[in-house]
């Protein structure tokens, strides 16, 4: 198959016009994995056929792009965080902002997929807020907002639907948060009242463009998901990467990565592990043991 090295570059450049988002810093070896597995879905095995099968079709570039981007996702992925996130920050949260006298909680998922990320959050987040009395609950404003490159995930996240086989542990532990459809017997959705908290919207992470995705009128975020999306870049984009949301943080602000991932050592002076053993990192001294 001809795959050289240029080849693979050259595909890369179209991509990256195309759609917007840069893959110049994408690990090489998965760029060309996955390139490969939608080659041969299409029964295309020569990169300059595929190239010119890319320009007659147009809309292949999106389908590509679903096919470059990870998608293994599932509701409170990881339960240690999720489970420190309910026990420890969340109440963290609201006591700070109550104290600041600013109640309003934003929070960012840079890579949600179909969204079970974000919609975990929103379901931890409605059930504290309905352990309040309604006058308090009526105070507090909760951004949640989940991004990523794939247009196609994001108008699947927006819909707040999936098969039961794929919740059947969130609706033991969880069992209002969902609601049945009509006509559709294996799948649910969720209530209106936690889908409503979030939006969602296509961005890259690794645009020079903007810090943070424009549709957020803040960037100072209070909880910041960046998981399982940074070991497919090189180290200097890893970084940069990360120093950006660094940035985009609220002063006392949580950055979550994935369990494959690290915090480099040049910025483990502004970002601390708030426990040993979880990818939390707190923005500023740790105050969590």
């Amino acid at each position: 198959m001809n795959m050289e090295p240029e080849r693979i570059n050259h595909l890369k450049q179209l991509v990256e016009k195309r759609t917007g988002c840069r893959f110049s810093n994408y690990n090489p070896g998965t760029f060309q994995r996955r390139l490969l597995r939608r080659m041969s879905a299409l029964g295309i095995y020569d990169i300059d056929e595929y190239e010119a099968y890319l320009q007659k079709t147009p809309l292949e570039y999106q389908t590509l792009l679903h096919s470059l981007t990870i998608k293994v996702s599932e509701f409170f992925r990881d339960t240690e965080i999720f489970s420190y996130l309910e026990q420890q920050i969340i109440p963290a949260l609201f006591e700070r902002h109550a104290q600041q006298n600013d109640r309003n909680i934003r929070i960012w998922s840079t890579a949600c997929a179909y969204g079970e990320e974000v919609y975990s959050t929103a379901i931890l987040l409605f059930e504290y807020l309905q352990r309040m009395e309604e006058k308090e609950r009526k105070k507090w404003n909760i951004t949640l907002l989940g991004t990523d490159i794939d247009q196609m995930a994001i108008e699947k996240a927006m819909k707040a639907v999936y098969p039961i086989k794929s919740i059947e542990d969130v609706l033991s532990t969880h069992p209002d948060a969902f609601q049945r459809i009509i006509g559709m017997p294996e799948h649910m959705q969720l209530i209106p009242e936690i889908q409503d908290m979030a939006q969602f919207v296509c961005f890259d992470i690794t645009t020079v463009k903007h810090l943070a995705p424009p549709i957020g009128i803040f960037t100072e975020y209070d909880i910041i998901y960046c998981r399982n999306v940074l070991i497919y870049y090189d180290y200097q984009q890893k970084l940069d990467t990360l120093r950006r949301l660094c940035e985009c943080l609220n002063p006392d602000g949580y950055l979550v990565l994935g369990k494959a991932e690290s915090m480099p050592d040049e910025l483990l002076e502004s970002l601390a592990p708030v426990k040993h053993g979880i990818k939390i990192y707190k923005k500023g001294p740790a105050d969590h043991g």
